[in-house]
């Protein structure tokens, strides 16, 4: 009903070699600080909005969020190595629309850093995570971030170096769509690093019965902690959790089972691979049955 680490039956285990891992130091370098960087401040400061102040800065500059700031459209950062910090203890913003940060074209030698801000995504409108970060050849380093989404909290595509730590990533109840539950976090053809807290796989969804005695909707598999294709994931000193299935419904006289727990590592294919240490991995719960 529920597996703690999975991998897709058309493929083969493969193996990731420690030495990859020390590639996070050649990360680590890359995020350099610059000592003729402006500081733009958003929210009692200069700009409205974050996106205002990304559009303003340039290579280097250091984006502050005020604590006043609550919410946020889509900021998206297009090629631009700058940081976005935010002022006073970590937050949740409150995203109207669908994604609340994008970032995507960063070459090898540009570097961006958000620390400090996360997400709240209202399940209804959501579409797609929250945070995305695509087509990357530079660092991505997302740090003491808490995110709830319920079609997953992260999509990482094409990216070489992303790197999460004190990460936080809960996917609620998932009530729309067809399939299973989303991941968590998603890796595409990437190469991540995650260094400590929690991340959970969306709940599946309830199957529901019609007027007529039959399902309406049946019941799906909860999300997968994490899910890898064709990825690299270095995972230290953190929690993951597979979401729980879905609760079934009795129909035609029929009690079916509830839908599997999702994994809390799911290797699509061989060329998907993780290594790690001092992590807690827990595969997700299967749905309740109904009936007698």
């Amino acid at each position: 009903r529920y597996g703690v680490f999975s991998h897709s039956p058309f493929s083969s285990p493969a193996r990731m070699h420690t030495s990859q891992v020390s590639r996070l130091g050649l990360a680590v370098a890359l995020l350099s600080v610059h000592a003729s960087a402006d500081v733009l401040k958003v929210g009692a400061g200069q700009f409205p909005t974050i996106q205002a102040a990304i559009n303003a800065a340039v290579d280097g500059d250091l984006i502050l969020v005020d604590e006043s700031v609550a919410a946020t459209g889509t900021s998206l950062v297009n090629g631009k190595a700058v940081s976005i910090f935010r002022e006073g203890d970590p937050v949740r913003l409150n995203v109207n629309g669908t994604i609340g940060l994008q970032v995507l074209n960063l070459d090898e030698d540009q570097s961006f850093v958000c620390r400090g801000i996360g997400f709240n995504q209202d399940p209804g409108s959501a579409s797609s995570p929250p945070l995305s970060l695509s087509q990357n050849d530079g660092v991505v380093w997302i740090e003491r971030t808490s995110s709830a989404a319920a079609r997953g909290v992260a999509l990482v595509s094409f990216c070489e170096k992303a790197v999460f730590v004190e990460l936080e990533a809960l996917s609620p109840y998932f009530q729309d769509g067809n399939g299973p539950a989303p991941p968590a976090i998603d890796l595409l053809f990437s190469q991540a690093f995650v260094f400590g807290r929690e991340i959970v796989g969306a709940r599946g969804r309830d199957a529901i019965i019609g007027q007529d005695g039959f399902p309406d909707r049946t019941s799906t598999r909860g999300g997968h902690g994490i899910a890898l294709r064709e990825s690299l994931l270095g995972l230290f000193g953190t929690e993951v959790e597979g979401g729980v299935g879905g609760d079934a419904e009795e129909a035609g006289g029929q009690c079916p089972p509830g839908a599997d727990g999702g994994s809390a590592l799911f290797l699509a294919d061989a060329e998907a691979s993780v290594c790690g240490r001092a992590n807690v991995l827990e595969g997700g719960l299967g749905g309740l049955e109904d009936g007698p």
